[in-house]
C-alpha cells in the first residue's frame, strides 16, 4: 500500500474521532486496522467486524484493554476459533456496510479482488453512499 493511503486512512479516522462518529471496520490488515488503530489512538471509539472467530484476536492485551475502556467492539459472525478465509471476509463485508453511514475505499484494483467486489455489491444493494472520483 502507499503511504498516501496509509496517511490518507489515519487522517480520515481523525476526522471521524473529532466529529463523534465511530468507525467500522473488517479489522483486516491494512487500512481497515490503521483506521481502527488510529481511532482508538485518538480517543475515539471503533468497531470491528472480523472474518475469523475471536480467540486469537482477544488474547492481546491491547485489544482486551480497548475492550473493558468501551472504545473497541468486536463481532464476529463466525465460531471463535475459525481462522481467516477470503470467502469469509466476502460474508462479513455485508455486516461492515449494513453498520456504515459512510464508507470510503481507500485504494482497490478496478474489477479485481475482494475490496471491488464488497464495494460493487454494496452500491447495487444501494446500502451505503458512495462516491467516486
Amino acid at each position: 500500500m502507499i503511504s498516501s493511503g496509509v496517511e490518507f486512512t489515519a487522517k480520515l479516522a481523525q476526522r471521524c474521532v473529532s466529529e463523534e462518529l465511530v468507525v467500522i471496520s473488517g479489522g483486516a490488515r491494512g487500512v481497515d486496522s490503521i483506521a481502527q488503530d488510529a481511532a482508538l489512538s485518538n480517543g475515539g471509539r471503533a468497531v470491528a467486524i472480523l472474518a475469523n472467530g475471536l480467540e486469537k484476536i482477544i488474547q492481546r492485551r491491547e485489544i482486551r484493554e480497548s475492550i473493558l475502556a468501551n472504545k473497541l467492539l468486536l463481532l464476529s459472525p463466525f465460531h471463535p476459533n475459525v481462522p481467516f478465509r477470503a470467502y469469509n471476509a466476502m460474508e462479513r463485508n455485508k455486516f461492515v456496510y449494513a453498520l456504515s453511514d459512510y464508507t470510503v475505499v481507500i485504494s482497490s484494483t478496478e474489477k479485481k479482488g475482494g475490496t471491488w467486489a464488497g464495494a460493487t455489491e454494496n452500491l447495487k444493494a444501494q446500502c451505503t453512499s458512495f462516491r467516486q472520483r
